[in-house]
C-alpha cells in the first residue's frame, strides 16, 4: 500500500503535467498536513517530556483517557486523508 503522500505525488506526474507543475501541485495539496503533523509532533514531545508541575498536570489530564481515546485523537493522522 502506498503512503496518502506517494499517492499524490504520483497522481500529479501521471496526470501529464511537467514535472515543476507536478511538485508545485503536490505541496500545494499537502503542505497543511505536513505542517500539522510537525506541529503536532513538537506539542506532543512537549507534553511526553514534561517535568515537575507540568508532568503531574499532564497525569492528571490524560490518566481517566481510555487507550481507544487517545487513538481517537490522532485518528487524523493515520486515517487517509
Amino acid at each position: 500500500m502506498l503512503s496518502v503522500d506517494a499517492e499524490s505525488l504520483a497522481s500529479h506526474i501521471s496526470g501529464g503535467e511537467d514535472m515543476e507543475a507536478a511538485f508545485v501541485a503536490y505541496q500545494n495539496e499537502r503542505y497543511l498536513r505536513t505542517g500539522r503533523v510537525q506541529l503536532t509532533a513538537r506539542m506532543y514531545g512537549e507534553v511526553y517530556h514534561a517535568h515537575g508541575v507540568a508532568r503531574e498536570l499532564r497525569n492528571q489530564m490524560l490518566m481517566p483517557r481510555s487507550k481507544a481515546q487517545g487513538y481517537e485523537s490522532l485518528a487524523w493522522l493515520y486515517d487517509a486523508a
